[in-house]
């Protein structure tokens, strides 16, 4: 496991090991790790680390293989998230140096790092799943300012400290402060464009401070983290909406969404002002309006255009997995005026000018 993490965050992503995440992805991979899973992997740290302060009783040799081969397969199962596979670091032991006494020190260290990074886990999750599902989920007008007053609201209320994870209640303990080293490091960006920019890279000890930077940053971007109502997982936006579903495949119909699962299987419809489809197919309407309003379409054109559109929104509603996004893209007026074979005519100007007389 980690002695260290180091993370570069951006306007609106976060760097790890090579990875870009939008701000909030992470954490929200985190968040998705089910309380089976979490059960099963505290179990196996459980009886490792036990095995472990056998040996620094006993010091046989017999025992400390059965300390590696116990470590071994705890993070064997982590490597199955892979969230938590980008976390661990476990080290492959030199041969010449596994009767190392010294080694052996740093090396139980190094494995006592698997409970503290669960702990983190179980702190961090428990308080943040109370605070989207209990807080974020209410809010009627989603944007920064209101996600840190909800915020506000639920760490410093005494009457909240029952959700907040603590040791008291055996759920962990969520602290309300970091220790961090920042540096900045100029260099060329990663989107291959030529670009340079100064980065704001950090380092942690402890996996909960990445987490919470992570998490509080999306909040002051305007990124949002839902609950999935169908699915039950927790999915990210980088519109606030108020969507119920999630675009990701269906645990019992993988070849639809969610989203497509809560519309027609539970015959609940969300209002068009809480689904994003029916946002972008509005907005998509209003362009339209406004071309013909201009006088740049004619009203065959307008016809045309609005029933591509309509076509374009049954398939995302019904048919698509990567729903939104596909149809935010089809809904373009590049894309859907060529599809339509629609080219906007130049409007006139001013006052037609006057005519000269022939002589």
């Amino acid at each position: 496991m980690f002695e260290k993490l180091r993370y570069e965050i951006g306007d609106g992503d976060l760097t790890f090991k090579g990875y870009l995440f939008s701000l909030g992805m992470f954490s929200t991979e985190m968040l998705n790790i089910t309380p089976e899973q979490y059960k099963k992997l505290r179990t196996m740290c459980d009886e490792a680390d036990a095995g472990l302060s056998e040996y620094e009783k006993e010091q046989t040799e017999e025992l400390w293989n059965k300390v590696i081969s116990l470590y071994g397969a705890l993070s064997d199962e982590m490597g199955n998230i892979r969230i938590l596979k980008l976390l661990d670091e476990y080290p492959t032991v030199p041969e010449e140096a596994k009767t190392d006494t010294q080694y052996r020190i740093l090396m139980i260290r190094f494995l006592r790092r698997y409970s503290s990074v669960l702990s983190d886990i179980s702190s961090f999750n428990t308080t943040v799943r109370n605070f989207i599902d209990g807080y974020l989920s209410d809010l009627k007008k989603l944007d920064p300012e209101n996600f840190a007053a909800a915020f506000a609201d639920f760490i410093m209320n005494p009457k909240r400290e029952k959700l907040i994870a603590n040791p008291v209640s055996g759920t962990g303990w969520y602290t309300t402060s970091d220790t961090v080293t920042v540096s900045f490091c100029p260099g060329a960006a990663e989107d291959d464009s030529g670009r340079y920019a100064i980065y704001e890279v950090y380092e942690a000890e402890n996996l909960q401070t990445l987490l919470k930077m992570d998490f509080y940053r999306m909040l002051k971007k305007g990124y949002i983290i839902r609950r999935c109502e169908y699915c039950k997982r927790y999915f990210h936006l980088k519109k606030a909406y108020h969507t119920k579903y999630c675009d990701r495949p269906a645990p019992d119909r993988p070849d639809v969404t969610c989203l497509q699962m809560g519309y027609h299987k539970l015959g609940i419809k969300e209002m068009s002002s809480d689904n994003p489809h029916a946002q972008a197919l509005r907005r998509c309407y209003l362009r339209i309006d406004k071309d013909r309003s201009r006088g740049i379409i004619t009203p065959e054109e307008k016809k045309r255009l609005y029933d591509a559109a309509e076509e374009r929104f049954y398939e995302a509603t019904r048919e698509r997995q990567d729903s939104l996004a596909w149809l935010e893209e089809e809904l373009t007026s590049a894309k859907l005026y060529a599809f339509c074979g629609v080219k906007r005519k130049t409007a006139p100007r001013g006052r037609p000018k006057k005519e000269k007389d022939i002589q």
